[in-house]
Order: C-alpha cells, then sequence, then structure tokens
C-alpha cells in the first residue's frame, strides 16, 4: 500500500511521548499502519490545510478550535493519552459529528485504585508518620503507638477518654470552669473518629457542668 494511502494521525502526545505510550514493537505497527505526522499541542492548528483535512485521528489533547476543527473533514478520533478531559475542545461539535474522544483511563484504573489503598492505609496506620519517628528515634510502642489506628474493631483513644472524664470528676470538686471547657474540647466527637464513647463521655461532661 502506497504510503500516501495510510490513514493520516497527528500526533500531539503532551506530556507523554510515543515512546512512552507504545513499546517499540507496538510504536513500529503503528509506524508501519499509519502516516504520523508529528508536532505540539500548540502546534496542531498552524498544520498546513492539507494535513488537517486528511487527518483521520490524533493521538493528544491539543487546543482545538472550532475553525482547526471545521477544517478537519476526516477527523474520526481523539485519542486522550492523558486522561483528564480538558476544556479545550468542542466536545459537543465533535460528538454531533460523530468523532469519538477516548481515554486511558483503563491503563490508569488499577494502579491508581493501588495508590489509594496504599494512601488510605498508610493514613489509616499513620505509616508515613511512624516511619519518621523511627528514624529520629522517638517511634512510640504500644497503644500509644495505636492511638490514632483506625483499622481496629475498638474504639479509638478509650483509655484517653477514661482519663478525660477521671479528670474531670476533679475538676468538678472545685468547679474549674476553663478546665472544664479544655476538656470538652478534647473529648469532642470529632476528635475521635465520632466515636461512641466520646459521645457519651462529651455528654456527662456537659451534664456535670450543668448539675453545678
Amino acid at each position: 500500500m502506497p504510503n500516501k494511502a495510510l490513514p493520516l494521525v497527528i500526533s500531539a502526545p503532551e506530556p507523554r511521548t510515543l515512546e512512552l505510550i507504545f513499546t517499540p514493537p507496538q510504536l513500529a505497527r503503528l509506524k508501519a499502519h499509519y502516516r504520523i505526522v508529528e508536532t505540539t499541542a500548540d502546534g496542531v492548528a498552524k498544520l498546513p490545510a492539507d494535513v488537517l483535512a486528511e487527518a483521520r485521528y490524533i493521538i493528544g489533547q491539543p487546543p482545538i478550535s472550532p475553525e482547526t476543527l471545521e477544517a478537519m473533514k476526516a477527523l474520526r478520533c481523539v485519542f486522550n493519552v492523558e486522561t483528564n478531559l480538558l476544556n479545550n475542545m468542542p466536545y459537543e461539535t465533535l460528538f454531533a459529528r460523530g468523532i469519538h474522544v477516548v481515554t486511558t483511563g483503563l491503563v490508569f484504573a488499577e494502579p491508581v485504585a493501588e495508590l489509594g489503598l496504599a494512601m488510605a492505609l498508610n493514613l489509616a496506620r499513620n505509616i508515613v508518620d511512624a516511619d519518621l519517628a523511627f528514624r529520629k528515634g522517638e517511634e512510640l510502642w504500644g497503644g500509644d503507638g495505636n492511638l490514632t489506628a483506625r483499622l481496629r474493631q475498638v474504639e479509638p483513644r478509650v483509655q484517653e477518654l477514661q482519663n478525660l472524664l477521671r479528670e474531670a470528676e476533679l475538676a468538678m470538686e472545685t468547679f474549674d470552669e476553663v478546665f472544664v471547657r479544655e476538656l470538652l474540647q478534647l473529648a469532642h466527637p470529632d476528635k475521635h473518629n465520632d466515636s461512641p464513647l466520646a459521645r457519651r463521655v462529651t455528654q456527662r461532661l456537659l451534664a456535670m457542668r450543668g448539675a453545678r
């Protein structure tokens, strides 16, 4: 098949490159079956009129004005390789003309899900901060190192809340209002993952203060 008869592809895959997107065998296959016109994202609109008119596909997500799109009579699909659907092309017109806009979302789905799980586990178990504490020789052990753990099936900071109640009962003997307010702030359920125990402690503190 003469080279001129091959479908024309405009390649503007910034911030990626064809070498990053395709394995060497697949890149060779692409170049064997398509005419590739490589340019920058901003350079698409500056391509010769005959190139725009023949372009069947675009690899990338370059800005496409309505005027540029009008010149692309043969366009069938835009392969967005960044996955983010940037507001830089007239999507309604594309879809009205039956031109597809596809993304690499499926490629990123598994690694992004793994990253999200890793970040959730880190936040739930305080892994990064615990690692930094170990490096500084300031690590915490036992219950002290698990006060903020969120994966345990027990109410968090139980001992801390019970200590607050004992301190509150002592404070009520002399009725130190400032100290009681501080205890209420420390025991607030928002600081304890909305723990039922935190709510009970807060309610008891309020009742004890009301009884004065």
